[in-house]
């Protein structure tokens, strides 16, 4: 059986990694300014808000919302990274297609 001096040890070493983990996967969610920024500089040149409130639109979920993001700025060539890609989906959906209760979201 380990001694508690280096249990401890152990213990402290597993939670810096976990920290080190969790520190660098939040740094990888989609950023709502950020996208709403890509958004604004590179999508309302062609379209504008009317765009997202089509009744086929309606209600699309953030990976439908992604998939459109993506293949749009690839169409357009705007060589946007996976970061660029999610936080304007995150962007997109949080402000065009997410409703409140009081919209009948719920």
């Amino acid at each position: 059986m380990p001694s508690a001096g280096r249990w401890k040890c152990n213990f402290t070493i597993m939670l810096a990694v976990c920290g080190a983990a969790i520190a660098a996967d939040s740094s990888r969610l989609p950023d709502y300014r950020r996208g709403a920024q890509l958004h604004d500089d590179a999508c309302t040149g062609c379209h504008g808000p009317s765009m997202y409130s089509r009744p086929y639109h309606e209600r699309n979920p953030y990976f439908t919302v992604r998939k459109q993001v993506e293949i749009w700025q690839n169409f357009v060539g705007m060589g946007w990274d996976e970061q660029q890609i999610a936080d304007v989906a995150f962007y997109v959906q949080k402000r065009f297609y997410e409703k409140s209760c009081e919209q009948g979201g719920c």
